[in-house]
């Protein structure tokens, strides 16, 4: 209860901090190109030369004549008057008028050097190639300059590498409004949303303690559990469940850190953080999916070990187990051949039309198709003999309970994820091994698996476990 009631307290502040705007003043700092501003005074733009060619020829005029009397309509008398004098007279004609109230100057040329680094990333935004910096009106530097400034009204800057700056002192409540400079459209700046939301940056830290709140207590216990070996009557025994468990439980803790801990600027999200992000959440889920599971799985492992709610606990000797394997190996063998059979069918016909009916691409892809049918046929071998090797290696006992089984080495349960007791019965083979049958859910309907293990010579304990694995049939 605690653990939901800590997750809902993040989630109400995480929502809060990325809707709630804040009411600060700002200050937008801008580089001025004079020159493209001082041309467009004297000329016209790249937009306006169809409209000055459309006028010399609806006028049949030449295109000079047209342009200078585009001009005359287009641009105010004193808008040509600056347009005529040389870019040095039109800057110092532009800035004189209001210069940024003084300030340090190696202050502000680390400000304006710093602005446009990658670290900065935040700050900046991006209107039609028209970048621009923003900064809370109480941050260092910004304080003492802004003081002296009047809400709304342009100040000029001179920084470093001799270039100018239109410094604006934003009044609060206000996230857009008109880019000035030389455009061809109207545009809007817009504030960036680490200012308008100046607390969205908490989100991400609300959002993980509302998960660890909630995930946290569970990977704790799980974490505990799997890193705890053996069981009180076998010390030094290893559950193949925990292993992979463990495993899974690592790549997840992994992508979440290497996914969601580091801090990545918004044109990398904008790029492909999103879809990686997207991706990792993905993984996450699926892969504690898997942990949940297996974890599940190692516990019922762990009882059955323990000789909690077993129904039989059965050893071998060295030569009943051997004989065991071999049938078991045989048994392995033949149903991997009834598969390949299939598929070689199928593989070879399909590889065989595409030989006469393809001519030009017909030998590459039959030839491929063989290498692939032959990959999967080593790959079953593989398989097979991999079941034999742990069968040898595992211990010459089996142990049953009414959910699960653990034999040669391998643990099956038929309790999760869908997954039913279909039958109990002696092996069809006539080799006197019980076979036990459940099913589990797939995609195309129920899958069925045999599990085989030999008993002992005691009829009466055979039929009694037989009898009471039945019962548990629905």
């Amino acid at each position: 209860m605690a653990a939901i009631t800590i997750a809902a307290v993040c989630l109400i502040a995480a929502w809060v901090a990325q809707t709630t705007s804040g009411d600060r003043e700002l200050v937008k700092i801008k580089p001025f190109n004079f020159a493209e501003e001082h041309r467009v005074l004297a000329d016209i733009t790249l937009r306006e030369v169809d409209r000055v060619r459309n006028w010399a020829a609806d006028h049949g005029i030449s295109f000079e004549a047209a342009r200078s009397e585009y001009l005359a309509l287009h641009r105010s008398p004193h808008q040509l008057a600056l347009g005529a004098l040389s870019l040095n007279d039109y800057i110092i004609q532009r800035t004189s008028t209001r210069p940024a109230p003084p300030v340090d100057p190696e202050a502000i040329a680390l400000l304006l050097t710093e602005a446009w680094t990658d670290g900065q990333a935040f700050r900046r935004s991006n209107v039609h190639g028209i970048v621009s910096a923003y900064y809370f009106i109480d941050e260092p530097v910004i304080r003492d300059m802004a003081d002296r400034m009047h809400t709304g009204e342009i100040y000029w800057l001179y920084g470093p590498d001799d270039q100018w700056f239109e410094t604006i002192r934003i009044p609060p409540d206000t996230w857009r409004g008109p880019e000035t400079g030389a455009h061809d459209e109207p545009l809007d700046w817009q504030a960036p949303d680490a200012f308008r939301y100046p607390w969205r940056r908490y989100t991400r830290g609300f959002l993980i303690g509302a998960i660890a709140a909630l995930v946290g207590p569970w990977l704790w216990h799980r974490g505990l559990f799997l890193m705890r070996r053996g069981v009180s009557n076998a010390p030094q025994w290893r559950n193949p469940e925990k292993r992979v468990a463990i495993g899974w439980l690592v790549a997840v803790v992994a992508v979440a850190v290497g996914c969601f801990v580091p801090r990545w600027s918004p044109e990398e999200l904008m790029q492909w953080g999103y879809a990686v992000r997207a991706l990792a959440a993905f993984f996450m889920f699926v892969g504690l999916l898997v942990v949940w599971v297996y974890s599940r799985r190692a516990e019922q492992l762990d009882r059955l070990k323990q000789g909690i709610d077993c129904l039989a606990h059965w050893t071998y000797t060295e030569a009943s187990w051997l004989a065991f394997i071999r049938r078991e190996s045989r048994r392995d063998a033949s149903r991997v051949m009834s598969l390949y059979a299939i598929m070689v069918f199928f593989f070879i016909l399909i590889g065989v039309i595409v030989l006469i009916v393809a001519r030009a691409g017909g030998p590459v892809t039959f030839f491929l198709m063989m290498a692939i049918m032959l990959a999967i046929g080593i790959a079953g071998a593989v398989i097979v003999r991999r079941r034999t090797r742990v069968a040898h290696a595992a211990e010459r006992e089996v142990m049953l309970s009414a959910s699960c089984v653990y034999a040669a080495g391998q643990f099956h349960s038929w309790t999760m994820l869908g997954a039913r007791l279909e039958s109990v019965q002696k092996a069809a083979d006539g080799s006197g091994d019980l076979a036990v049958v459940y099913s589990y859910p797939t995609r195309f309907g129920r899958s069925a698996w045999v599990v085989h293990f030999p008993v002992p010579d005691d009829p009466n304990a055979v039929q009694s476990v037989i009898d009471r694995l039945r019962a548990m049939i629905r």
